[in-house]
């Protein structure tokens, strides 16, 4: 994307903004199911950098305005992210509402806990809600240390009539336990360090959980949050062109059963110069975890990913990627994802996604007592993003 600067006495200024437009198409009709209109939205964005005082300072803001009727959860508007980032001798400090993304793994990322997952989007969606949040970074060498303050969590919103993205209804007046409120500040870390060929990640994170459980209460489904005290590893190895992954997390909830554990195994393989000047990038991954079954967050226990990463190397660096997940030992049991991000012109990107089913008992489909057969969700997801 192209920068613009400007130039006002000491102080150096670089911005970069951007507006765009993004919805889903759908594949299928589902009578029983309501399609949210806020699967459209608007979107646009602002990056400033710019110097005072001999100091870097980044000023990011961004906004979206999604369509709005009965099927519609949030405000019309909404802040998708809002901070400042400054950097001082030795460290950097971030304010505001934030997006944060920790993993390494291309189906899922277990570690990954300072956002919640806007799942309004689908339910293998990779959007968050933005976070408020102060974060101190302090680099050092090959290593980095980050340490969150973090104001209580985004609460996860449904839909509270069956849609396509949610088929479960559930009613937007979430409960907490005892030890834990919406209000209630959350304490986060993560140390990376990197040596040659090895990079590795530990993470921390005290307070409120951001994928609750769905528990009924008087005849309706209703999300309930609680404490957790989460660990998690990251570790990555590159031997020539094949990269292992590790990704493992411990969850230690406030409840007898709020516990959980799981583990993600990757490996890569790349393939230079596959098709002309493209590169090609092989994936596999294999994943573990004992999820709650009340859990909002889907379970991929016992799930086979395999994809490829196709790198143009062109001059708008643009990628695309597919794969196919299943059931380790029920190959009937499987749906196909992609994502591609591809530059147009210099200032016009088209990005795009997609789930398409192949199995009936997978969680890419829809069940219900109205439709005892089950339906698939496919769609396409569409953006279109210009940069000024």
């Amino acid at each position: 994307m192209m920068t613009t600067s400007r130039t006002y006495g000491i102080d150096d200024i670089n911005y970069l903004v951007k507006a765009g437009a993004e919805s889903h198409v759908f594949f299928n009709h589902v009578g029983y199911l309501q399609e949210p209109s806020n699967a459209a939205y608007l979107s646009a964005s602002m990056d400033i950098n710019f110097e005072v005082l001999d100091r870097r300072s980044r000023i990011v803001i961004g906004g979206k305005q999604i369509a709005e009727d009965d099927t519609t959860v949030r405000s019309g508007f909404y802040w998708n992210e809002f901070y400042w980032l400054t950097e001082f001798d030795g460290f950097d400090v971030t304010l505001g509402k934030a997006k944060q993304y920790w993993g390494i793994m291309e189906t899922r990322n277990l570690v990954d806990v300072i956002n919640t997952t806007d799942y309004l989007q689908g339910y293998n969606s990779t959007e968050k809600l933005a976070q408020n949040m102060f974060k101190v970074g302090i680099p050092s060498g090959s290593s980095q240390l980050d340490l969150y303050l973090l104001e209580g969590g985004e609460p996860r919103q449904f839909y509270e009539q069956a849609t396509r993205f949610e088929p479960l209804e559930v009613a937007d007046t979430p409960r907490y336990s005892a030890q834990t409120s919406h209000s209630d500040m959350d304490l986060a870390a993560r140390y990376w360090y990197y040596d040659d060929n090895l990079e590795i990640a530990f993470t921390l994170f005290k307070g409120t959980t951001r994928t609750p459980l769905i528990i009924e209460e008087e005849s309706r489904n209703v999300p309930y949050y609680y404490e957790i005290f989460q660990q998690g590893l990251e570790l990555l190895f590159v031997d020539d062109r094949t990269l292992y992954k590790l990704e493992a997390v411990s969850v230690k909830g406030d409840g007898d059963d709020d516990d959980f554990v799981g583990a993600s195994l990757g490996v890569e393989y790349a393939i230079s110069r596959f098709f002309r000047k493209s590169d090609l990038t092989l994936v596999g991954e294999y994943h573990l975890d004992d999820k709650d079954e009340r859990s909002a967050m889907v379970s991929f226990d016992d799930y086979v990913m395999l994809g490829g990463l196709m790198s143009f190397n062109d001059v708008y660096l643009s990628t695309f990627r597919v794969g196919v997940t299943f059931l380790r030992d029920d190959l009937d049991h499987y749906f196909y994802t992609l994502e591609g991000d591809i530059g147009l012109h210099e200032k016009v990107r088209l990005k795009v996604s997609g789930t398409f089913a192949g199995s009936e008992t997978i969680p890419a489909y829809i069940e219900n007592e109205d439709n005892p057969k089950a339906q698939p969700l496919e769609f396409i997801y569409l953006a279109l993003e210009y940069a000024f």
